[in-house]
């Protein structure tokens, strides 16, 4: 099967103009964002059946002028794509954190992004669902969003010839867990796409959640984990 059939197949709706699309799914852009937004998910994400959540963004224009957005209630997952003016081959998937209770929107994402493509490599910027958010699984959620990104940008026509992972703070949890385990079968097969390779050619991890037990950071623990995780839960993740 050739990469145009698995494209076809992974993105569906998805390969509507990317505005248009973005703006019927609840996606929202500030200046600076990318509006090529590729969902992740054909219908309804995996353990979402009956949750309904309207995307909520706040958005603080700290006194240097940047914007620190906080993105939560995240219904449509997904990635932004920035391309490079002058593409080397190289991509890179770039995982906003936010102590699993919301997302960064630009430090940890957009701006990462705008950085490594100005350096000839295309970012994604994850949007990823929050575990705490009622789907079901809630410890696999990212994971499952993170390795589904993997393959949608290895089945589609980016030009990718290798392909790293960078997370910050939550969102590094997320990239050592798609190092570790790229393989791990955390949802049901929906697309010829999900027959790729969901491994990292290299991972990175900025200051990272990378524990959930002894000196854990309270707020992602109990984000992913729950208010009460048993001692095989903390252990695993």
């Amino acid at each position: 099967m050739d990469r145009r059939t698995l494209l076809a197949a992974g993105l569906g709706g998805a390969l509507l103009p990317r505005v248009a699309w973005g703006r019927e799914h609840g996606i929202r852009y500030l200046p600076g964002d990318s509006e090529e937004f590729i969902g992740l998910w054909p219908g309804t994400p995996p353990g979402g059946e009956g949750i309904k959540l309207d995307l909520k963004v706040t958005d603080a224009v700290q006194p240097d002028g940047f914007h620190v957005r906080a993105v939560s209630q995240i219904q449509t997952p997904g990635f932004f794509v920035y391309r490079p003016v002058k593409p080397n081959g190289l991509g890179l998937l770039i995982i906003p954190g936010g102590g699993y209770a919301s997302e960064g929107g630009d430090r940890g994402g957009r701006e990462i992004a705008q950085y490594f493509a100005s350096r000839g490599i295309i970012s994604f910027v994850l949007r990823y669902r929050l575990p705490g958010e009622g789907w079901q699984n809630r410890e696999t959620v990212p994971l499952q969003d993170a390795q589904r990104a993997m393959r949608l940008i290895r089945a589609g026509e980016y030009g990718v010839s290798r392909l790293g992972v960078i997370g910050f703070s939550a969102g590094g949890h997320v990239s050592t867990s798609l190092a570790l385990r790229h393989a791990m079968p955390v949802y049901t097969r929906v697309s010829p796409a999900d027959q790729l390779d969901a491994r990292p050619v290299i991972a990175a991890h900025m200051y990272p959640v990378v524990t959930m037990g002894a000196g854990a950071h309270p707020g992602s623990l109990e984000k992913l984990l729950g208010p009460n995780p048993s001692p095989q839960a903390v252990d695993s993740w």
